[in-house]
């Protein structure tokens, strides 16, 4: 099932299901599932594991294991084990989720800034006030360029970052003078406000175009999913910056800026004209950079492939050595997903 029919069809009976990734009209469930996926409403409502109540799945040697409402009772949370463990375990066949009444909608605010380090303040003093937006998204001027030559949606001016936030509930008028209020502060160069449902659409396509748009403007895109405590934020979406102005190709950055979840993309218009060592270097310095802010190597995109070979920086050998036990527990001959995770 795609995340978007769920949402739609709770949405049609009065409900949500809020886990909505950028990609919710073409990602799975079960990739959600895989990946623990969070999405744009992740800082109010959380991410998969906080709906997912029960799970189906096959093991290897074909038995069926039924975890949560499918249960008579787990001694251990076997769906959490499953949760976001990419395919290494077993193959989940069914998923049973919660819903939740449909929020009151309201405001939408969007807030351009001159420097991307106000942009990331405004976003620490907003959750240090205690206001909690349903959306809360970041993106650097370089990717809200993209953004808008792939499908111009906003007449705005070239910026180095642009806030796109959403407020909901029944204080969400208050909430939404709170907001406008600390951009202001932080010298918000454009504030505009949206309380009409299709007008504030257009807004929100420039953050929903956003990953097609970075793809589509260079000929690789290497794309890095870090997170950092949002009191951190202002650092990261520094140190993004001086690599951009450091490497001869671009370096530009979005997300969800609510919970320190950052896709920082890694661009190159001619493979043939750049080492890819450097572009590699890039990368192991970013990641460095993000452990030293207390951070997270993957907010939600997973170890896959492409990271397993920087685990070891952010977990302990005895850790990493516990994690493998567990795959060998459920696939001894490592016959789901080899090759992915651990080295």
């Amino acid at each position: 099932m795609i995340t978007l029919d769920l949402m739609n069809t709770a949405r049609a009976v009065g409900l949500f299901y809020p886990p909505d990734p950028a990609s919710c009209d073409e990602s799975s469930l079960g990739g959600n599932v895989a990946e623990n996926a969070g999405g744009l409403h992740c800082k109010k409502y959380g991410v998969t594991k906080d709906y997912v109540i029960g799970l189906r799945a096959v093991t290897i040697e074909g038995e069926v294991l039924c975890t949560g409402v499918y249960s008579e009772g787990d001694l251990f949370d076997l769906t959490g084990i499953l949760l976001g463990s990419e395919g290494l375990l077993a193959a989940v066949t069914e998923i049973a989720v919660r819903l939740i009444d449909l929020p009151r909608s309201g405001p939408t605010i969007l807030a351009a800034f001159d420097r991307p380090e106000n942009a990331a303040q405004a976003v620490s003093d907003i959750t240090c006030s205690g206001v909690i937006p349903s959306v809360m998204e970041y993106m650097d001027g370089d990717a809200a360029a993209c953004s808008n030559r792939y499908e111009k949606t906003l007449e705005i001016e070239q910026a180095a970052a642009i806030l796109l936030i959403e407020t909901s509930g029944e204080t969400s008028e208050k909430q939404a003078d709170q907001i406008y209020d600390i951009c202001r502060k932080h010298h918000a160069s454009l504030l505009k406000r949206e309380a009409n449902p299709e007008n504030a659409e257009r807004l929100w396509k420039l953050r929903r175009n956003l990953s097609k748009a970075v793809k589509a403007s260079a000929e690789e895109k290497i794309s890095e999913d870090i997170c950092v405590p949002p009191s951190r934020l202002p650092e990261l979406v520094s140190f993004v910056a001086e690599l951009n102005a450091e490497y001869s190709f671009r370096v530009n950055s979005y997300g969800h800026a609510g919970d320190g979840n950052l896709h920082v993309n890694f661009l190159v218009e001619r493979p043939d004209e750049v080492d890819i060592g450097l572009v590699e270097a890039g990368v192991r310095r970013l990641f460095a950079r993000t452990l030293e802010l207390d951070g997270t190597l993957t907010g939600e995109h997973g170890i896959g492939l492409t990271k397993k070979e920087y685990l070891h920086l952010e977990f302990d050998p005895a850790t990493l050595a516990h994690m493998k036990k567990i795959k060998t527990v459920f696939d001894a001959d490592n016959l789901l997903n080899p090759g992915k995770m651990f080295t």
